[in-house]
């Protein structure tokens, strides 16, 4: 009985070393997930505020090429005008010309 005794306490003490091995491990698994844990809300957050950049980014791209646009716009609009006063000097010196013109040959008599 002694010798069955004694193995049954010899089993225990091999339970309770497992069981603390395990609550032990246990406690560093618990320890690492919650770093893991951690790590992944900041990574979130950290992705939250990539996206907030990128939408930034666009927001900013956009606005830039809305005032291209615009530029553009204003640039051929400045261009017509050019052309449009341009071609109206020309107009106006061909008439001055023919009325030079008509006032030299008056002149002559």
């Amino acid at each position: 009985m002694e010798s069955e005794n004694s193995k049954n306490q010899q089993l225990v003490d091999t339970l309770e070393i497992t069981l603390n091995e395990s609550e032990t491990r246990l406690k560093m698994t618990k320890g690492e997930l919650n770093s893991i844990l951690s790590q992944k809300q900041d990574l979130l957050n950290y992705i939250n505020e990539l996206k907030s950049s990128l939408d930034e980014v666009e927001a900013t791209k956009t606005e830039v090429e809305t005032q291209k646009i615009r530029i553009e716009q204003a640039l051929d609009e400045e261009r017509r005008a050019k052309e449009q006063s341009e071609k109206a000097r020309m107009d106006l010196e061909n008439r001055v010309e023919k009325l030079l013109a008509k006032k030299n040959k008056f002149m002559c008599f």
